[in-house]
């Protein structure tokens, strides 16, 4: 059932549950084919999300490093087995179950025009680019909702359980795990909340996902602290920005339409019942904006980390749409001219997430790569290899590549590892390279390889044309307009 709310935004009621379904399945049915539309996407590890799935399902215990997210790989290995397609349509399943919860939790904290909230979620620029993609911070914004909406509902043995598996979903769990802890502390000794002894307890509970997951490192590995062996946060290079890299980078996250909603939305949501909301947002984001001033755990200052909250932004604004839905002058207009300025609201911001999409340069990289990764796949040679290696695994997903050979060689974080790597090679060894994710993570060049010994035997490139003033205002680096596919073959 939902909260009784007296009205609706501009005259609307607020839709009943049938109504909402419908609104998910609508949002459901545009992922889906956003998805066909882009087959594989560049935005941030995706495609190293996805090659990680894959070759858990023959070696489990790659499924449990801090690189893989072990609760997460658990939630979306059984859709990797039919494919990145598959998986993609699973997460655009998840992104709708967040669209939900973020609704449910409008109803929980009774704010009017609650259904607006699953909209305000789903217009953020980088909670669309994400949607239906491989990659953790929608699942842990559902997780962390959900969490939320527990606490709230004062079953906080079942939120105190569900936060202690958060931390193996993205590292955000490990900044809001206190915050639960702390809040436990300091909730009033009345009939109405759990004793001290039962506190205790359920305080106790943080540490469920740490067993478990201690249980299963030593069940699939032989090494019960596995997870912290394997640890892979310190990746060879230091970023570093200001302190205030979040703050300006705000508009771009939010985009022009919801950045409007969320500003007049701070200080009506400024209250008690969103305080929880509130904290969980303020520590992700002041966290992020600390490690990155510091350089600290690999932090490279992605603004896509704040989709891990986009529930709480989607609240702010629905606070900022209900405070101008309050004004005099807005309420004596008519419903039919309500209900376009609804409708025109919320496509000016679909229509700007797509541009938004569209104009970033990583989004049309899965074009080029799958040029090299059709000649791979084509290419005699390969199959008689002594051994192969990849920069970018989106061109493994391309030549169905199998996850796990021992043709392919693992890349290194650092250098000159990866250089003294792809010189030891033997002769005959194929690789692929790229200008865009191989030399982000690798920092090898393409530029570097004649004088390894590898001669290019084919090359697949692209300028992103239409990378435009759209492009430069969204801060997106020209840089990244040449797009860089190259095969080499070692000859010396």
């Amino acid at each position: 059932t939902l909260h009784p709310n007296q009205t609706g935004f501009f005259g609307w009621r607020v839709p009943a549950v049938r109504q909402r379904w419908i609104m998910a399945l609508g949002i459901f049915t545009w992922l889906v084919i956003w998805l066909f539309l882009w087959p594989c996407t560049g935005d941030g590890d995706s495609m190293l999300h996805y090659w990680n799935l894959r070759s858990t399902l023959i070696e489990p215990k790659d499924g449990l490093t801090s690189w893989a997210r072990p609760v997460y790989v658990l939630l979306m290995i059984f859709p990797a087995l039919a494919g990145l397609v598959t998986v993609r349509i699973f997460t655009a399943f998840v992104t709708i179950l967040l669209v939900w919860q973020t609704m449910r939790l409008a109803d929980d904290l009774k704010l009017e025009r609650t259904w607006l909230a699953g909209w305000f979620l789903i217009l953020q620029p980088l909670v669309f680019a994400l949607a239906s993609d491989t990659m953790t911070e929608i699942p842990m914004a559902l997780g962390l909702t959900i969490a939320i909406r527990w606490w709230l509902a004062k079953r906080y043995a079942s939120s105190f359980l569900l936060m202690s598996f958060l931390p193996f979903v993205r590292p955000e769990g490990l900044l809001l795990a206190p915050v639960w802890g702390l809040l436990l502390l300091l909730l009033p000794y009345d009939k109405e909340h759990p004793s001290f002894f039962a506190r205790i307890g359920i305080g106790a509970l943080l540490g469920a996902g740490t067993i478990c997951l201690i249980i299963a490192c030593y069940f699939f590995a032989g090494d019960w602290l596995y997870y912290l062996h394997a640890w892979s946060w310190q990746l060879g290079f230091i970023n570093r920005g200001p302190l205030w890299h979040h703050l300006t980078n705000w508009p771009y996250y939010c985009g022009p339409v919801l950045l409007i909603l969320f500003l007049l939305g701070i200080k009506p949501s400024w209250r008690r019942a969103m305080m929880l909301p509130w904290l969980c947002w303020a520590v992700v984001f002041c966290a992020h904006s600390i490690l990155f001033y510091f350089g600290l755990f690999g932090s490279v200052g992605l603004m896509r980390i704040m989709a891990t909250t986009a529930s709480i932004s989607a609240l702010i604004c629905l606070e900022g749409w209900n405070a101008i839905a309050r004004t005099k002058g807005l309420s004596k207009l008519s419903p039919g001219t309500q209900r376009l300025v609804t409708v025109s609201t919320l496509a000016l911001a679909a229509l700007f997430v797509m541009a938004f999409y569209y104009a970033s340069p990583e989004h049309h990289r899965c074009f080029v790569a799958r040029k090299a990764g059709a000649f791979l796949k084509a290419y005699p040679q390969l199959k008689t290899a002594p051994r192969f290696f990849a920069g970018d695994p989106m061109v493994l997903e391309a030549m169905d590549y199998p996850a796990k050979s021992e043709q392919l060689i693992a890349n290194k974080f650092d250098r000159q590892e990866q250089l003294e790597v792809l010189a030891r090679l033997p002769v005959g060894t194929v690789g692929v390279w790229d200008n865009g994710q191989a030399f982000f993570w690798h920092h090898v060049r393409l530029e570097d390889f004649p004088a390894l010994g590898y001669r290019t035997i084919f090359t697949a490139r692209q300028q992103v044309k239409y990378f435009n003033r759209l492009a430069r205002m969204l801060r997106f680096d020209p840089a990244y307009g040449d797009q860089s596919f190259i095969v080499v073959i070692k000859e010396k």
